[in-house]
């Protein structure tokens, strides 16, 4: 009878640590301030600009305000307005997912331990190394499905009032103004 209870607490512990894993696999940001939480520097990413062209390149400094990119011809500064949307290649990183994996697992071992504490407490470090491990499991599967393709992680919010942004253009063999239109 103790058996059978364990296999359905083990089983009801992973289905309910699913959404959970997915879920934190799934976030994206609306703010700068956000995006610190979801990257780190030297990620690749692609910045949509407001006038639509696409800076593909590595995160050198993100504060909550603005961006820093590294391109392949130097780097290039964007403010938070400038941005409206961040994308990166094959969503989290593998590893990431196993960490959080494990942790919503080594949650649910201790509870599912502390429930069989009841009548023995010396199970309770295997039961919980037991759910850390199939929740780091749990995680990287969770990170292998959502890798392939592009992954939106910074959309900016809704503007509801039109815009007008000018801004200097310079470089190489550059030199103008770009305008900006927004709605």
């Amino acid at each position: 009878m103790k058996r059978h209870t364990m296999s359905i607490r083990i089983v009801l512990g992973l289905v309910l640590s699913l959404p959970a894993v997915r879920g934190a696999a799934a976030q994206q940001a609306t703010s700068f301030e956000q995006l610190q939480v979801l990257t780190e520097e030297n990620d690749k990413v692609t910045v949509t600009a407001v006038d639509g062209q696409e800076f593909e390149g590595r995160i050198g400094r993100l504060s909550t305000s603005s961006l820093r990119l590294r391109l392949a011809e130097g780097s290039r500064k964007f403010s938070q307005t400038d941005v409206v949307r961040i994308t990166r290649d094959g969503g989290d990183p593998i590893g990431d997912g196993a960490k959080k994996g494990a942790y919503i697992g080594l949650a649910f071992g201790i509870v599912g331990g502390a429930l069989l504490c009841i009548t023995d407490c010396r199970y309770l470090p295997v039961v919980a190394g037991f759910y850390t491990a199939i929740g780091a499991g749990i995680g990287v599967a969770a990170d292998a499905m959502i890798r392939e393709g592009e992954r939106t992680i910074y959309r900016a919010p809704a503007v509801s009032s039109g815009r007008i942004k000018v801004s200097p253009v310079v470089g190489n063999n550059q030199k103008g103004i770009r305008v900006a239109f927004g709605f």
